[in-house]
């Protein structure tokens, strides 16, 4: 006989459409939301496998409809029967090409999950999040500004826990999620079409520290993660753990210069990055080692470099269709500083006889610090996941593709990504291990590169 699921307090009843909620949603039962639910300071709200939540049209004039978390959320699904945070009867739209400027992911068709001040946990295992991030006319919540998107989930409290384990986001308006303090673990999930013109999978702030790991990114408009220290609020210096990550085209509704397509460290953070797999984007992995120069872009005002002497990186495998993509394996750009040979990443660029430049400042409309041409398409490159062709086919752009419907990233016997992972750090152990109230696991690092490893630890979907 199976365990009975976690419950507190009392039943919600179905016919809830909102107000403020405590005690837990019923397996298999379905919620119409109409306003917003609310958990308040010290409740606790608690939703059980195969729940769904429909989240309906903002009222005229008013915010987008969101789940306002002031107390503590425990959403626990499970892989036969997961939740749903969406929007009844919408299809998604994932064929490629299609115009981003009408595809439903980016609409923001309710708000968001979000956080407060007060929030204590916030534990999301098994979930899917669709087709948020709508306007918030006067936001709820602290870190969200009048007039402005929500983010799909948001967390605030340095002094809090948040878990995103096995889930799945889809679309977003902005960043589908941002975290500005807190001690987390976001492990084993799936993004798909992050931001409309800008977002990153997670945008994470100051007063963070956790992993980031086993997750895949598909078609975000910047990066997949990106840790800065960012903030005046409370917390310690942003330290984020981005190990085994597939990320794969990404970076191509964001038109900034340098403002990334992978991972990325700047503005007083510090971390690792390695073992992940990073395919088709716009930039590599981007580590700001030096104030960025005020402009319109940063409002004037210099951006400040992440903390080098602190980050530690290496064993990253780069594929790329074009040499536009090649040289920015390494992105080049004013503030930001190469390694002469990058540790162990795949290509090898002393292998290929690549020589990097890495005198400063370097301008990339005006200086070429390396020719990439040799990096393109290079022999040991191609990653060989299961149902995703490289190279990619004739007259496709990798921005066409943002959806992960119908590919398999784990890879094929014989792909270059096995056997190459770096084992020599142990995650951040920063967040309790509990099926309920912490992270069902923190998985290590593997000795394969990527979400997949042929172990089958990675991620589940």
């Amino acid at each position: 006989m199976s365990a009975p699921y976690f419950q507190t307090g009392k039943p919600i009843d179905a016919t809830t459409t909102g107000g403020a909620v405590k005690g837990t949603m019923l397996a298999g039962t379905t919620y119409r939301i109409t306003s917003d639910l609310i958990v308040n300071k010290g409740d606790t709200l608690v939703i059980q496998p195969g729940v769904t939540i429909y989240f309906g049209d903002a009222p005229v004039g008013g915010n987008a409809i969101s789940l306002i978390v002031r107390g503590n959320l425990f959403a626990l699904g499970t892989k036969d029967k997961p939740i749903y945070f969406t929007r009844e009867n919408q299809a998604k739209s994932d064929s490629p090409g299609a115009s981003a400027t009408s595809d439903p992911a980016y609409q923001g068709l309710w708000g968001g999950i979000l956080g407060d001040t007060t929030t204590g946990k916030m534990i999301i295992k098994w979930a899917h999040i669709e087709f948020g991030c709508g306007k918030l006319v006067t936001s709820p919540v602290f870190g969200i500004s009048n007039n402005n998107p929500a983010y799909m989930v948001s967390f605030v409290n340095s002094k809090g826990i948040f878990v995103l384990e096995d889930s799945w986001m889809y679309g977003g308006v902005d960043d589908p999620m941002r975290i500005q303090g807190g001690k987390i673990n976001i492990m084993r999930n799936t993004f798909e079409k992050g931001g409309f013109v800008g977002g990153e999978s997670a945008n994470i702030k100051h007063g963070t520290v956790g992993n980031y790991a086993y997750n895949v990114t598909i078609g975000s408009a910047t990066n997949g993660p990106k840790a800065s220290n960012k903030g005046t609020y409370s917390g310690d210096e942003t330290n984020i753990y981005m190990y085994n990550n597939t990320i794969v085209n990404s970076g191509y509704r964001r038109n900034a210069d340098g403002r990334g397509g992978s991972l990325n460290f700047e503005e007083g953070s510090k971390g690792i990055a390695y073992n992940n797999i990073v395919v088709n984007c716009k930039y590599g992995l981007r580590i700001l080692t030096a104030d960025k120069g005020g402009s319109t872009q940063y409002s004037g005002n210099p951006l400040p470099p992440a903390d080098f002497a602190n980050i530690t990186y290496g064993n990253n495998l780069y594929y790329v269709d074009a040499v536009a993509l090649a040289n920015q394996i390494y992105p080049i750009e004013s503030g930001t500083a190469i390694p002469a040979s990058p540790n162990a990443d795949i290509p090898s660029f002393t292998a290929l006889g690549i020589t990097i430049s890495t005198s400063l400042p370097l301008s990339r409309t005006t200086v070429t610090a390396y020719d990439g041409n040799k990096a393109v398409q290079a022999q040991g490159t191609n990653p060989m996941f299961k149902t995703f062709t490289l190279p990619i086919a004739a007259g496709t752009s990798p921005a066409d593709i943002s959806y992960a419907t119908g590919f398999d990233f784990h890879l094929q016997s014989g792909s270059p990504a096995l056997g190459k992972g770096y084992l020599g750090f142990t995650p951040l152990s920063v967040v309790p291990v509990d099926a309920n109230f912490g992270a069902s696991e923190i998985t290590p690092p593997n000795k394969d590169l990527g979400a997949y490893p042929s172990d089958g630890t990675g991620n589940k979907h």
